[in-house]
């Protein structure tokens, strides 16, 4: 495994051993913790650490950087102590499973190669391949130990509706919405003769692909469904000014242009209802929420047999 940021010291020791003529095999790095006798290198905190600040912006302040330090080595405690386990319960992945995840892995990052997203973390393939190994043994003793005793009481989705449903701000109020379409075009006098000729009985439809500036014109100027504060002011007050199917509004300037907007459909604000979709929904959301706290519960009585011993001045070499 390629030495992290906190091996800075150890490998300035290793160029001077080399540099006197020292042939003896490198020490190990140093750990930042054991668990139950196995080390966690410094080289492994590193890493993530690398990894958190590949995706974020800024410096961290001392008291961050002890604080998130502490968070992933506490979570590679937590994630050797599922390995450790799941192995010795005899949890087996094959390399076609392995092989799988890759090819899902490649998919989800697109064009740019997984090699080089690695590399910018420092984290070489071979590795990479390693860990996705252990985290699908992980996933299977979770799916196993804790997934599969999962159990929701009779009328228990219901129960968590009907006290979603009270709340003043539920998330199943849906709000009033619109189903519009547009024409856009660059003045006001076009504008007006595209409400006048509309007027006259001419297709929105057709008259959108000939004359709208808006990319939506393929689609003959459909702008699809929305509520209140998705689109731009001006649409709003146009669109949901309108109440009638069919109705079209009068020439609204906005920084776009100039735009003539046809009320396609309309719904009211409403409540979903409790109906199988949203029992499935519902279902789906107690699981995993009961899944996430089975899982901690899990880890825990792991942490409590298990011995855990942090060095706290190898992990300060962390930076």
């Amino acid at each position: 495994m390629r030495a992290g940021v906190g091996s800075i010291a150890l490998g300035a020791a290793l160029v001077a051993g080399a540099a006197s003529g020292c042939k003896r095999a490198p020490p190990p790095p140093p750990a930042a913790a054991t668990v139950d006798g196995v080390a966690i290198p410094v080289s492994d905190v590193a890493r993530e650490l690398s990894r958190v600040r590949h995706g974020a912006d800024g410096q961290l302040a001392p008291d961050e950087l002890a604080r998130l330090r502490r968070t992933l080595l506490d979570t590679l405690v937590d994630r050797q102590l599922l390995l450790t386990t799941a192995y010795a319960r005899g949890i087996a992945v094959d390399d076609a499973r392995v092989d799988k995840a890759l090819q899902r892995a490649r998919a989800e990052h697109g064009d740019e190669p997984l090699e080089k997203l690695l590399a910018d973390v420092g984290v070489p393939l071979d590795e990479y391949r390693r860990q996705t190994r252990d985290s699908l043994a992980i996933q299977q003793l979770i799916a196993d130990e804790v997934l599969s005793r999962i159990a929701l009481a009779e009328g228990e989705a219901r129960a968590a509706y009907d006290a979603e449903a009270a709340k003043e701000s539920s998330a199943y109020d849906l709000p009033d919405e619109v189903h519009a379409a547009q024409i856009v075009v660059k003045t006001a006098e076009e504008a007006k003769d595209v409400l006048d000729r509309l007027k006259r009985g001419a297709d929105f439809a057709a008259l959108a692909r000939e004359r709208s500036l808006s990319p939506d014109a393929r689609r003959d100027g459909d702008l699809g469904w929305f509520k209140k504060g998705v689109m731009p002011q001006a649409f709003d007050d146009a669109c949901f000014a309108l109440t009638r199917p069919g109705q079209l509004s009068p020439v609204t300037p906005s920084q776009y242009g100039f735009h003539v907007f046809k009320l396609l459909e309309r719904r009211a604000a409403r409540t979903v209802p409790f109906d199988d979709a949203t029992r499935a929904e519902v279902e789906a959301r107690l699981r995993r929420d009961k899944g996430a706290a089975a899982q901690a519960l899990f880890v825990a009585s792991l942490r409590a047999k298990a011995k855990v011993v942090v060095d706290e001045a190898a992990l300060d070499i962390v930076r």
